[in-house]
């Protein structure tokens, strides 16, 4: 079972991710929350294997959430949920993220480095 933690301000978001996250079979989001400091605080209390952080999360830099829980967390994949407003895709790789969710290209497309222990399974949607 492959542990998820949420990092959004947008219920909307939150609740959709999660809901399709939890229908598959070999993954759980364990936890949700609304600020890049609440992440970190999850990623401590949880064992997770893959954060998705909102770069239009307000609060703390996405981009800086995302390279301190790289350093905090190496071993947790980390993946950035874009929106029209944020940062490049580059950006976020260089930052540590092991993924993007792109919304902003024509068919939401989803771009993936697994964690360094790798992930055992995983699902891919067309």
């Amino acid at each position: 079972m492959h542990h998820v933690l949420l990092a959004t301000n947008c219920a909307i978001t939150s609740a959709g991710l999660a809901t399709l996250i939890n229908q598959e079979p070999d993954f759980k989001v364990v936890a949700t929350v609304n600020s890049g400091i609440d992440a970190g605080l999850a990623l401590e209390r949880h064992q997770v294997e893959i954060a998705i952080i909102d770069l239009a999360m307000r609060g703390e830099n996405a981009l800086l959430t995302i390279n301190r829980l790289h350093k905090q967390f190496p071993t947790v994949g980390l993946i950035a949920l874009d929106s029209p407003d944020t940062p490049t895709p580059l950006d976020t790789l260089r930052e540590g993220g092991a993924g993007l969710l792109a919304s902003r290209l024509p068919r939401c497309r989803t771009f993936l480095a697994p964690p360094l222990g790798g992930w055992r399974s995983a699902r891919s949607r067309p």
